[in-house]
C-alpha cells in the first residue's frame, strides 16, 4: 500500500483460495461473469474504496488454488491531514455469519481450513502511524477455532498478518454463544482502521505555501 503523487491510497492486492475453497471462489467468478457485469463489480465497494485492474488466475488443477487480483484506490486529498483505511480489505469473516441468539443443531464448518491475510503498508514520505490495531489472539475452550493479528514495525513498513483457523470444523451447539462471541470479535479486529496523519513539519510545509 502506498500513497500516489495525486495524493491517492492505492494497494495492490491478491486473493487466493485452495481446494474446496478455491473451487468455490471459481464458480462465484464463473456466475458474475454470465451477468456481463465488469470483474470491478464483483466486489462489494463500502463507498470509500475503489475496485480496479481486477484479473483470475486459475491454477485448481496444476496447484489446487484460485486467485482474483486486484488494485484498491481510497480517493483522499493531497492537503488531508488525516488517512484512515482499513488494511484487510476482503475477508470471508469481515461480519459475524452467526446472528441468532441460540442455535440446537451444531456449527458445522464441512472442514477444516484456514484463512491468512497480510498487509504491507509503505508509510509515505510526510506522514507517520497516529494509530494501528494492536496484537490479538482468540480462540474459544476446545480449541476448535482460533484467530491470531500482529503488527510489526520496521522503518518505514508496517507489517500486518492475521490468521483465522479451523481446525475442529464441527462446534457443539453448547460451545454457539462463545463461538458467536468470538466471531464477534474477529469481524470487529478485521474492520479497525490504520490512522496515518502527516507529520508536523509538512503541516507548517503546506500552510506557509497556502498563505502564499
Amino acid at each position: 500500500m502506498t500513497v500516489d503523487e495525486s495524493g491517492d491510497l492505492t494497494s495492490k492486492s491478491s486473493y487466493r483460495s485452495y481446494y474446496y475453497k478455491g473451487l468455490e471462489l471459481a464458480h462465484m467468478v464463473e456466475s458474475h461473469e454470465k451477468s456481463n457485469e465488469p470483474m470491478e463489480k464483483f466486489f462489494k465497494s463500502d463507498g470509500d474504496s475503489e475496485f480496479s485492474e481486477v484479473t483470475v488466475e486459475d491454477a485448481l488443477h496444476e496447484k489446487h488454488f484460485y486467485t482474483i487480483n486486484y488494485e484498491v484506490n481510497y480517493p483522499t486529498t493531497v492537503d488531508s491531514d488525516f488517512i484512515s483505511f482499513t488494511p484487510i480489505k476482503l475477508s470471508s469473516f469481515s461480519k459475524n455469519p452467526f446472528s441468532e441468539e441460540y442455535r440446537v443443531f451444531p456449527v458445522d464448518f464441512e472442514y477444516a481450513f484456514n484463512e491468512t491475510y497480510n498487509t504491507n503498508l509503505v508509510i509515505p514520505e510526510g506522514y507517520e502511524i497516529d494509530d494501528f490495531p494492536l496484537d490479538e489472539k482468540l480462540t474459544i475452550e476446545g480449541g476448535y477455532v482460533t484467530f491470531m493479528y500482529t503488527i510489526k514495525t520496521s522503518g518505514n513498513m508496517l507489517q500486518i498478518n492475521a490468521k483465522f483457523d479451523v481446525r475442529k470444523p464441527l462446534i457443539p451447539a453448547y460451545h454457539y454463544g462463545n463461538l458467536k462471541f468470538f466471531m464477534e470479535s474477529v469481524a470487529s479486529k478485521l474492520s479497525e482502521p490504520v490512522i496515518l496523519k502527516k507529520n508536523s513539519n509538512n503541516r507548517r510545509d503546506l500552510s506557509i505555501v497556502g498563505e502564499n
